[in-house]
């Protein structure tokens, strides 16, 4: 998680996003709650056995695991994505 956490906050880093919460609880099945505010707005992203939410509602079921893709490389996109709208 190290590295991910790492390539995250680089991600903020580049956006100039300062005001941001990241954290990981591998007791809670692995679970991620992503914290940051961007032009004005707050986002929480929460990962959760492989569902992804966001700001309280589900946007991405697990089922792309099966694909082979991570959580952590999702929830990176969709941070991205949001940074880039």
């Amino acid at each position: 998680m190290k590295d991910c956490r790492e390539k995250i906050i680089g991600i903020f880093n580049e956006h100039c996003i300062s005001n941001y919460n990241l954290n990981y609880y591998p007791e809670i099945f692995g679970n991620v709650v992503c914290e940051f505010e961007y032009n004005e707005k707050k986002y929480c992203i929460v990962t959760d056995r492989g569902e992804i939410i966001l700001n309280g509602k589900s946007i991405k079921d697990a089922s792309y695991l099966e694909s082979g893709i991570s959580t952590i490389e999702v929830l990176e996109k969709i941070i991205l994505d949001i940074l880039n709208q």
